[in-house]
C-alpha cells in the first residue's frame, strides 16, 4: 500500500462515519479516504507536484468535504472543495510574501472557509478568511430614488461595489473601497429586483448569485490575510476552530519549544501557553473546542517522543500524556464525541 497516513485529519459525519484527509509519501498525494458499507473508499485530491503536508478536513452544513493543505513544490497553501459531482474543485492561495505551511481549516456558520498557517517567509502565524459580511442594507429593505445610503460590511480589505437594477452584474459605483462603509446617492430605478454587491478581488474570481428583492446584498469569497502574532518562528503545526464566529487556533511556539494557543478578543489577538513545559513540545496540534466553548489540544512532544493532551478547566491548562509507548504522536488528530470526551 505504499507509505501513507502522514498528516491525518479526521471528521465524523452525523452517522459517526469517519472521513479522514491524509498525505501519501511516496507519491506526494493530497488523498481522502471515506469509509462505506463497511470498506474504505480511497480519492485522490491532488496529484499535481508534491502536495497534502498539513490536511485539514472539514464538512459543511450541505455535507460537502473542504480540505486545506500545503504544497509543498511551491511552498504555499492550498484550498479542495468537493462539489456536488464528486469532482474537487482545487484553488491555490497566491498572495505575495505569504508562503505557507502548517495549514489549518475550519468553516463557519455560513461554510465560509477560515484559514490559519504558517509564514515561511517572515516566520509568523496567518489567519485568512473568505468572508465578507454585508450589515446593511438588511434583507427585503425598500430604497427611494435619489435618497442618501450608505452601504456597510465586515470584512478586511479593498472592495469593488456595483449596482444592480435587475439582478444581473450590475455596473460598478466605486472601486477599491475601505473602511467597510460606502455612501452613496440611491440611482433613479424604480424596481423590485435591484441589488449592491461587493467584490474584493485579493483571490481568483468566483461569483454567488441569488434572487435580489429590493436592495439585497451579494457577497464573493476572496481570501485576504491579516496577522494573528507577529514574534519570530511561531505558528507551526496550527489548528483553527470557529467558536460561535470567533476564531480559536493552536500552534507551535518553535524558539522556545511551547504550545501557544490564541483567539480573537476584539480587534487583537489574545494568546496563552497551553503547555510551556521544559521540554520541546506543541508540534502536531489539533484543536477542538468542547460544548461548554473550552479548548482541547492533542499534540506531540518532540524531546520524549510522546503523544500529549491539554485541555483548560476552570481557567486552568491540564497537562496529561496519552501514550509514551515508543516515538508516537506527530500527526495527532482530534476529535470530540456528543459527550465531550475526546478521540
Amino acid at each position: 500500500m505504499g507509505d501513507v497516513g502522514y498528516y491525518t485529519s479526521l471528521v465524523l459525519d452525523e452517522n459517526d462515519v469517519p472521513h479522514i484527509a491524509y498525505y501519501e509519501w511516496d507519491q506526494g498525494d493530497l488523498r481522502f479516504a471515506h469509509k462505506e458499507n463497511g470498506q474504505w473508499i480511497v480519492e485522490v485530491v491532488d496529484s499535481v507536484d508534491d502536495v497534502g503536508m498539513y490536511a485539514a478536513l472539514a464538512r459543511d452544513g450541505q455535507g460537502h468535504f473542504h480540505i486545506a493543505y500545503y504544497d509543498y513544490t511551491h511552498d504555499r497553501p492550498k484550498y479542495a472543495y468537493r462539489t456536488d459531482s464528486g469532482l474537487w474543485s482545487i484553488q491555490t492561495l497566491s498572495v505575495t510574501d505569504m508562503q505557507g505551511a502548517y495549514v489549518s481549516l475550519v468553516l463557519d456558520d455560513q461554510d465560509n472557509p477560515h484559514l490559519a498557517f504558517y509564514n515561511n517567509t517572515r516566520g509568523d502565524l496567518i489567519y485568512a478568511t473568505t468572508a465578507l459580511q454585508v450589515l446593511s442594507p438588511g434583507e427585503g429593505e425598500v430604497w427611494h430614488p435619489g435618497e442618501q445610503k450608505t452601504l456597510r460590511w465586515r470584512g478586511v480589505g479593498p472592495v469593488d461595489i456595483y449596482f444592480s437594477a435587475d439582478g444581473g452584474p450590475g455596473e460598478l459605483l466605486a472601486s477599491g473601497v475601505t473602511g467597510n462603509a460606502y455612501a452613496f446617492q440611491v440611482p433613479a430605478a424604480v424596481t423590485e429586483e435591484a441589488r449592491l454587491r461587493i467584490v474584493r478581488e485579493t483571490f481568483p474570481r468566483s461569483e454567488a448569485r441569488s434572487p435580489a428583492i429590493a436592495i439585497r446584498p451579494d457577497i464573493e469569497r476572496r481570501f485576504l490575510p491579516t496577522v494573528a502574532y507577529a514574534p519570530y518562528n511561531v505558528g507551526q503545526y496550527s489548528s483553527l476552530q470557529l467558536d460561535e464566529g470567533v476564531p480559536h487556533v493552536s500552534f507551535y511556539e518553535g524558539t522556545s519549544g511551547d504550545l501557544l494557543y490564541a483567539y480573537k478578543c476584539g480587534v487583537a489577538w489574545c494568546v496563552e501557553t497551553a503547555d510551556g513545559s521544559l521540554d520541546d513540545v506543541g508540534r502536531y496540534t489539533s484543536l477542538a473546542l468542547d460544548s461548554g466553548h473550552q479548548p482541547h489540544i492533542a499534540y506531540y512532544d518532540n524531546t520524549n517522543g510522546d503523544l500529549k493532551y491539554v485541555k483548560k478547566v476552570n481557567g486552568a491548562w491540564q497537562v496529561s500524556t496519552v501514550d509514551a509507548t515508543g516515538d508516537v504522536g506527530e500527526h495527532a488528530s482530534l476529535a470530540l464525541d456528543s459527550a465531550d470526551r475526546p478521540h
